[in-house]
């Protein structure tokens, strides 16, 4: 199987969203500790993140498969960078704000 070009692809791109995944349960945790919340909120709020992830992916592909022309996910993806986007811009902005009541 590894002769072929594309499994290798798939392999990798595997291990990376892998990797990915875990650095991100890891650091949720610990960055919501890092800005002043407890333990147990920190724990129950970083659990959410994975359950909203599979539901943001569900609803992308009913809604690329029921309402985007020919199945066309671009509009969607960009649509999602975009609220990314933003939501890192407005942690950036509360980050000092949380700092203080450190």
């Amino acid at each position: 199987m590894f002769k072929v070009p594309l499994f290798r692809q798939v392999v990798v791109f595997s291990f990376l969203a892998h990797l990915l995944r875990s650095i991100f349960l890891f650091w949720t945790f610990k960055f919501l500790v890092d800005i002043g919340m407890g333990n147990a909120n920190a724990a129950m709020i970083s659990a959410v993140f994975p359950l909203l992830g599979c539901l943001g992916t569900i609803f992308i592909v009913w809604y690329t498969d029921h309402h985007a022309k020919n199945g066309d996910c671009a509009r969607m993806m960009a649509l999602m960078l975009v609220g990314l986007v933003v939501s890192l811009a407005v942690i950036a902005a509360l980050i000092p704000y949380s700092l203080e009541y450190q």
